[in-house]
């Protein structure tokens, strides 16, 4: 018997709805609970470089301060989707550094099979409109290209507007990975550890933020944002232009330059 069901809106493949039973809980540095679960249908692996080993533990952790999931403080119930890097997470029943899990989706939970369905009707009906919309103007714009009916100029000018150029302003979202510079880095913006979630102002990043930077299978880094431009690290350069919150959520603007 499921204890709760979760889906999310932010993606295809959290669509679907999913049966969930709590595991237990995992410490996060010591300061933040989280809660264990184990899902069904599992997350096919092969998306994560797991090849056919799928995911079916994942830990969640509250979106919002001042609600809680020990016990779940209110239905639906708003949570952060993290999945472990390494196993021993679940062994040890504690997460000892960031670089052990990794956010997958913001996502909700529900008492109920029959809530989660009715919820996200209403929710992913102008999401679905928009990519119904986006996946035509598409088509029409690869046809176009191909009978060629759009001038050199044209098409040189729509180009620009897609592809990602030097410098570029990003918003970087509390734990979650940023690919930048056309996929030359991936930046990652990393909690204040001085503080935890019983803090008044919930978790937060600080006046001067870290990001953690990786390129390849290279090893992490982690830059102090600051207004100044930073050391070169895998290539690029970053500065920090604004950190603030959006919907309780601790996130931050930055410049990339490559």
């Amino acid at each position: 018997m499921p204890d709760f069901f979760l889906r999310s809106a932010e993606t295809k493949e959290f669509e679907e709805i999913r049966s969930c039973k709590i595991k237990g809980q995992i410490s996060y540095l010591d300061k933040t609970r989280g809660l264990w679960i184990e899902i069904d249908p599992s997350l096919i692996g092969q998306k994560y470089g797991l090849g056919d080993k799928d995911i079916s533990d994942l830990i969640l952790f509250p979106k919002f301060k001042n609600t809680g999931l020990f016990p779940i403080s209110e239905w639906p119930f708003h949570v952060l989707v993290y999945r472990a890097l390494d196993n021993d997470v679940y062994a040890k029943k504690k997460i000892e550094n960031d670089q052990e899990i990794e956010m997958i989706v913001w996502a909700s939970i529900f008492k109920n099979k029959e809530s989660a369905e009715n919820y996200q009707l209403v929710s992913s009906a102008a999401d679905k409109g928009i990519r119904k919309w986006s996946k035509k103007m598409n088509k029409i714009f690869l046809t176009l290209v191909i009978i060629g009916s759009i001038g050199g100029v044209l098409i040189s000018r729509v180009l620009q507007t897609v592809n990602v150029t030097s410098p570029q302003t990003v918003t970087l979202v509390l734990r979650a990975s940023q690919p930048v510079a056309k996929g030359q880095a991936v930046l990652r913006l990393m909690p204040d550890i001085d503080k935890g979630e019983d803090s008044e102002e919930g978790e937060t990043v600080g006046s001067n933020p870290k990001v953690d930077v990786k390129c390849g299978n290279k090893e992490l880094y982690q830059i102090k944002l600051t207004e100044q431009h930073s050391e070169t690290v895998c290539g690029i350069q970053v500065r920090l232009l604004k950190a603030y919150k959006d919907d309780d959520v601790p996130v931050a603007d930055v410049e990339v330059t490559w």
